[in-house]
């Protein structure tokens, strides 16, 4: 899997980033896909992270560069668990319609649909697992609830 990141943050954020992505990747045992991931942080829209399919080989992850870096670090884990949905073809969407194991869930509340569920109960074990793993020193939680982030358009 090759990864890029770009977007106007700090030289130490995106370091964190790339060494979460390439964490990510192991640890859902995708890293030795053939995609290619783009991750760009920047303003999009109204919602916190996004990941869609550009092509054959090819994705892209959307993150918001209002985010604090834990937090984007959260959003980088449950967009990455969504990546692994797609290498898989466990998540499909084509022509406005979205399916999950073969099951549509267009017409289903965001916060319903299974394949967001895996996705925030695997972002959780991610994070907790790269931060034990980096050893990085606790900064407080500012995260709050994080299975509740908010999120309105986006997968």
């Amino acid at each position: 899997m090759k990864i890029s990141l770009s977007g106007l943050i700090p030289e130490k954020d995106k370091r964190e980033l790339l060494k979460a992505a390439k964490f990510a990747a192991k640890e859902l045992k995708i890293s030795k896909s053939k995609e290619t991931v783009f991750i760009t942080v920047s303003l999009y829209g109204s919602t916190d992270g996004t990941c869609e399919r550009l092509g054959p080989n090819k994705l892209q992850i959307w993150l918001n560069k209002t985010l604090n870096s834990e937090k984007r670090l959260l959003f980088l884990f449950h967009e990455f668990c969504h990546l692994e949905q797609f290498v898989s073809n466990k998540l499909i969407i084509a022509g406005g319609r979205g399916f999950y194991k073969g099951i549509e869930y267009t017409s289903v509340k965001y916060c319903e649909r299974e394949h967001e569920k895996e996705a925030y109960r695997k972002q959780e074990v991610l994070f907790s697992k790269f931060k034990k793993d980096s050893g990085a020193a606790s900064r407080g939680n500012p995260i709050g609830s994080r299975g509740n982030s908010r999120r309105t358009t986006g997968s």
